[in-house]
């Protein structure tokens, strides 16, 4: 890949590889990165593969950031990718912060990729670009939630622009391309056809290896029927007189490669990130 010149200092780099050992269990056979980035000792599974937790030794995404992730999935190993907390995008004077992560799972491997939502603070600006390879029989569960900004302190679409490509192959064949391109300045972003009443997102792609019969269906009844997915003590420290009727909207596409395609908008990423939880235990992967 090539990249611009970075003004503001070196680019910041993490680059893993995941193996699968003759016993059957994954293990990482590389890893390097670049401040602030490190690692935690990856977490090991019952089923054998591993949880990997990026974690940022910076208060978050500042202007001029650069940043590049690696991911290498073996044949063969089976990894669970997530990261310390919400990440935070915060105020930028005129410029902007980038990143780019590379994907690549090889056959019989699976990466399940659930980060944090990221949160775009007023006044920021952010171009992020994802490109995953995959091969012919391998898994991939991939994650994106996406907020409004600090909705508790009012800062709902302050940002200046949110711009997000994501390319999925498989066998060098393009499968999936989403392109998210916000700009509140230039968008009525809470209008009809956009977020409307909702101010958080999460887009989940899901490869339809080994998947269950019932997945689909077990989906469409959670985004039409499970609403009440909070606990009446959530409620009354929310002081809350009763959960709303419908706290989300979503929908689930299969695309022309088999696989899986789920938006859902909601007014919280607590609700976003149980959902996505839920449904990836119906992909029984983990089991």
């Amino acid at each position: 890949m090539t990249r611009a010149a970075n003004n503001f200092g070196a680019v910041s780099t993490f680059k893993m590889k995941a193996e699968r050992q003759a016993s059957g269990e994954t293990s990482l056979a590389e890893v390097s990165f670049t401040a602030p980035y490190k690692i935690m000792r990856p977490f090991p599974q019952k089923d054998g593969s591993i949880e990997v937790c990026l974690l940022s030794a910076s208060a978050g995404i500042m202007e001029g950031d650069e940043q590049y992730l690696e991911l290498d999935i073996g044949q063969g190993a089976e990894v669970k990718f997530t990261t310390q907390a919400y990440e935070k995008i915060h105020e930028m004077k005129t410029g902007e912060a980038k990143r780019h992560t590379a994907i690549k799972v090889a056959e019989a491997g699976r990466l399940i990729y659930f980060p944090h939502p990221c949160i775009p603070f007023a006044k920021s600006a952010f171009t992020a670009s994802s490109k995953v390879e995959l091969a012919k029989h391998s898994k991939l569960f991939f994650v994106e939630i996406f907020t409004c900004g600090r909705y508790m302190r009012g800062e709902i679409f302050q940002y200046r622009y949110y711009y997000n490509t994501v390319d999925i192959y498989r066998d060098k064949g393009l499968i999936y391309r989403d392109n998210t391109h916000l700009e509140p300045g230039a968008m009525p972003l809470q209008a009809m056809g956009f977020f409307e009443n909702y101010t958080h997102m999460a887009n989940i792609f899901v490869t339809n290896e080994a998947l269950p019969e019932q997945f689909k269906e077990q989906v469409l009844k959670l985004l039409i029927n499970d609403s009440h997915i909070f606990s009446t003590s959530y409620e009354e420290l929310e002081h809350q007189e009763q959960v709303e009727a419908k706290q989300y909207s979503g929908c689930i596409t299969q695309l022309a490669s088999g696989d899986y395609l789920i938006k859902i908008l909601a007014s919280r990423g607590e609700v976003l990130e149980s959902l996505t939880e839920k449904i990836l235990g119906y992909t029984q992967w983990t089991e």
